[in-house]
């Protein structure tokens, strides 16, 4: 039915939403929040959402997408980290969270991908390894694949610091398929899927 039709996007395609999107200065004392560009993303049929070739190619696109995360990571920097007992209860509610798709027969994989440039060290420096992603797979008990532990997967430059282009993506991808079937004991039914 869905290749009958066409379903509007009202994040995206509205008037509110395009309104929204206008190049409009904020009044004084009004704080907007970024939007990201057009070219950033498109979504396809599939429901997956790709970087497009004109933000690839256009290197003014990308700055403008850098600049974004640039704006949240300074909000980010003006709040505390979370730790202590606060630290501790969120990783009992994702452990209890965790446990219960456990007992109905479900596998938990924890998975973090790639990001580069100043994306990745804010990440490494607001959220250190030791204090947040090993904790969090040994208090759930559940498996892990860290793009960072492996060769095939450490290398990628996202060219906006926080997601892989369509070709580095599909790369990574299998090279993640790969590690779940060989490393961590997961199987797959075949696919037909060639997207």
């Amino acid at each position: 039915m869905e290749s009958q039709f066409v379903f509007l996007d009202k994040e995206e395609l509205s008037l509110p939403a395009m309104l929204d999107r206008l190049q409009i200065p904020s009044r004084q004392g009004v704080v907007m929040m970024p939007f990201f560009p057009r070219e950033f993303t498109r979504v396809h049929f599939s429901r997956q959402s790709y970087m497009t070739d004109d933000l690839l190619r256009d290197t003014n696109i990308q700055i403008k997408v850098r600049n974004i995360w640039d704006t949240y990571r300074a909000m980010g920097r003006r709040a505390a980290p979370v730790g202590g007992d606060t630290l501790q209860k969120m990783m009992m509610q994702v452990r209890m969270a965790t446990d219960k798709i456990k007992a109905r027969g479900g596998k938990i994989l924890f998975v973090r991908t790639p990001s580069s440039g100043p994306s990745l060290m804010g990440e490494q420096k607001g959220f250190p390894r030791e204090k947040y992603w090993d904790p969090l797979l040994n208090i759930t008990g559940s498996q892990g694949i860290h793009f960072l532990d492996y060769p095939a997967t450490n290398h990628f430059i996202c060219p906006e610091w926080s997601h892989l282009s369509v070709q580095d993506a599909k790369v990574y991808t299998a090279e993640l398929a790969r590690i779940m079937q060989t490393e961590k004991g997961w199987t797959f039914p075949a696919s037909t899927n060639k997207e």
